[in-house]
């Protein structure tokens, strides 16, 4: 009970009510992680993945290189030779856990997507989480202040809980080629420091 009394404190504290018009930020920067070893067949390919994304933001590339048995190592350090957006960090546990810590700690954005050595992120992969931003839509509820989740996976947690709003928008203002009729909506998921009332 006195967690709903809580949800319905901040519900009513929040600073924008339900019915609001409001406005999501630009596309920010991002840093994408990516644990390597062992990827001499892979990771040019891998890489020219991430760094041919249709991203509008700021994009670095960190490769977390483990202590591989073939030219992994080599590879890396040419790929990042060759374009200021990749950084290669040393992993020398070569385990996994270590190495998106190791990467996390020396990435210089705070929002943060993982991709694993020998995977090929699609086109349009990156813009995807950001499809809703710099877009009006309408808060249809206020949910409780929580703990930003990927903030503590990646162990940027502690800090104060904020506003979630489920925020209605428009799909064919979200995806223009979208074929369904033009009322149709969809509702997101957003922090409050991501949006700000609609001029």
């Amino acid at each position: 009970m006195s967690d709903i009394r809580e949800a319905s404190a901040q519900a009513a504290a929040a600073p924008v009510a339900p019915g609001a018009v409001v406005e999501t930020g630009t596309a920010g920067p991002v840093s994408v992680i990516m644990p390597v070893l062992n990827e001499e067949r892979h990771l040019a390919e891998s890489v020219s993945h991430v760094l041919g994304q249709d991203y509008p933001g700021d994009l670095e590339l960190v490769l977390a290189v483990g202590p591989s048995r073939d030219r992994t190592e080599q590879i890396a350090n040419r790929l990042a030779a060759a374009d200021s957006r990749i950084t290669v960090v040393a992993n020398p546990s070569g385990q996994i856990p270590a190495a998106l810590n190791l990467a996390v700690r020396i990435a210089r954005h705070q929002v943060i997507a993982r991709i694993d050595g020998h995977a090929l992120f699609p086109p349009g992969y990156l813009r995807t989480p950001y499809y809703c931003r710099g877009k009006v839509g309408t808060i249809e509820r206020v949910l409780p202040a929580i703990v930003n989740s990927e903030e503590s996976a990646y162990g940027r947690g502690g800090g104060p809980k904020k506003v979630l709003y489920r925020v209605r928008f428009a799909i064919h203002d979200l995806w223009p080629d979208y074929a369904g009729p033009k009322h149709d909506s969809v509702e997101i998921e957003i922090f409050e420091h991501w949006i700000e009332p609609a001029e």
